[in-house]
């Protein structure tokens, strides 16, 4: 008679233990948010470009993907150059965004909007592949993307180096051009000994090596050194093989912002001169995320067809002491100001 009641407590144990198992599990089941079923597979076949906007140094691109399963995807990226570089691209709202991210409330999956998940993309040139990402969808759906395209993006209109600051003859063959966007101010601090800058620019420092002393059309590709053909300089003040100011070293881009000009030494890329009477057109293009920078204007005695005028040569001036003492016979030429007026006769010994 106890051998049948112990089978029969255990039972009864058991059927109430499994009522408060079921019990706990249908709770839990309620409490669960966000169930995704199986990720479906959708690999990335190609893509276009259905829109492109900047503002600031942020750029939105939208992508419009089609795969080979049938899935629709369309996201809005953002990044802080006019292509788009490797990067994992998280969701984020309009109003955050910044660079990096995936544009939430816009970005797709089959019209569905992308709730959660992120785009891992990865860049070579102008081909891409779509890292195994996974987005998830307001209707409940889980993607895995994955695949590659081929993607070419056209840069943003180049810099505007309008103004020619000045053209100096090296007395060896080179010749350095200085050309600026404006857009800035420098004076030099008597109290300091240092030049103040205020607002925002950029110049462009070429150093060209110019056999007959005349600026020709032709791609002029980086040299070291002081070398014959076609070409700009990127170390031209040297010592013993070492450059004699690290900053005027050679070929620079200068950007000018919040109170300082910092110096970037041009060593890739080509500059493609082309003329159109004494009209020249003169672009720096490094390619994606370097220096892309043109110029328009005339450039006076360096013009083979006759100086434009804008721009007269000084004859037998010796540049400043310090340069002298090593030797170098520098020849300047006048200044041409922001404004288009010429400064005349300029000393670099007294800055008059």
């Amino acid at each position: 008679m106890k051998t049948q009641f112990k089978y029969i407590l255990m039972a009864a144990t058991t059927a109430v233990l499994s009522v408060v198992t079921i019990s706990c599990n249908e709770d839990g089941l309620d409490d669960l948010k966000g169930i995704y079923p199986a990720p479906s597979q959708a690999t990335v076949t190609g893509a276009s470009l259905s829109d492109k906007a900047k503002e600031g140094n942020l750029r939105t691109f939208s992508l419009a993907f089609t795969s080979s399963e049938g899935a629709s995807i369309n996201v809005v990226l953002t990044c802080n150059d006019f292509y788009l570089k490797s990067n994992t691209y998280t969701l984020k709202s309009a109003t955050e965004a910044k660079n990096g991210n995936m544009i939430a409330g816009i970005s797709t999956v089959n019209g569905s909007a992308i709730t959660d998940g992120s785009l891992v993309l990865e860049q070579n040139g102008d081909n891409y592949t779509v890292k195994k990402s996974v987005l998830f969808t307001a209707d409940g759906k889980a993607y895995t993307v994955t695949g590659k395209f081929l993607m070419s993006f056209e840069p943003d209109d180049p810099t505007a180096i309008n103004i020619l600051k000045s053209v100096q003859d090296n007395g060896n063959g080179t010749v350095t051009v200085t050309f600026s966007t404006g857009g800035y101010t420098e004076e030099f601090d008597m109290n300091t000994y240092q030049m103040v800058y205020t607002g925002e620019g950029n110049d462009l420092q070429i150093i060209f090596n110019l056999p007959d002393g005349k600026l020709h059309e032709g791609t002029y590709a980086p040299g070291t050194g002081y070398v014959a053909g076609y070409t700009f300089m990127n170390d031209a003040y040297e010592i013993w093989g070492i450059p004699a100011f690290e900053d005027y070293a050679g070929s620079l881009w200068y950007t000018i912002a919040n109170g300082a000009k910092t110096p970037t030494l041009v060593t890739t890329g080509d500059i493609v001169v082309k003329k159109d009477g004494p009209m020249y057109t003169i672009l720096l293009d490094q390619g994606k995320g370097g220096v892309y920078a043109q110029f328009q204007g005339s450039m006076g005695d360096l013009d083979p067809d006759g100086g434009s005028g804008n721009v007269e040569m000084m004859k037998n001036c010796l540049g400043v002491t310090n340069w002298a003492s090593f030797g170098w016979g520098v020849n300047f030429i006048d200044i041409v100001l922001a404004n288009g007026d010429v400064q005349a006769n300029y000393n670099p010994e007294t800055q008059q």
